[in-house]
């Protein structure tokens, strides 16, 4: 008698509890850019690395042995300078913290110590 009367109590209450309605708003395919992961990235170029400024938006491109490029990272956009030399990397790369969309973060990171990046600058920051 008393579990079927705690059994009714229980139910009895998750029905009188608000109602919460389901989450709105854009999906995670169109979260809004401040949505991204950060990733540190050294630049073959310290010389490109020098003129570009936080909040540049920029297209990272791996260069294979060959030469050959490919964007690994569109719409990257630069969040801090770290110079030559710098604490993130321990290298004297030219190296640059970019935000990023998550689902490509990982990729983006191995690919970093792996291969020289460059960048394509697509907009640059406004000065404020």
């Amino acid at each position: 008698m008393l579990a079927g009367l705690a059994s009714a109590t229980a139910i009895a209450s998750l029905r009188a509890g608000p109602v919460v309605p389901a989450p709105t708003g854009p999906s995670p395919e169109q979260a809004p850019a401040s949505a991204s992961a950060l990733v540190p990235v050294s630049l073959a170029s310290p010389g490109l690395a020098a003129i570009l400024r936080n909040g540049d938006l920029v297209d990272l491109v791996a260069v294979d042995p060959t030469g050959t490029g490919r964007v690994v990272a569109s719409g990257a956009r630069v969040v801090t300078r770290g110079g030559s030399g710098s604490l993130i990397s321990g290298s004297t790369a030219a190296v640059l913290l970019m935000a990023v969309p998550p689902a490509g973060a990982v990729s983006l990171a191995a690919l970093a110590t792996t291969q020289p990046l460059t960048a394509v600058i697509r907009e640059r920051a406004t000065d404020r």
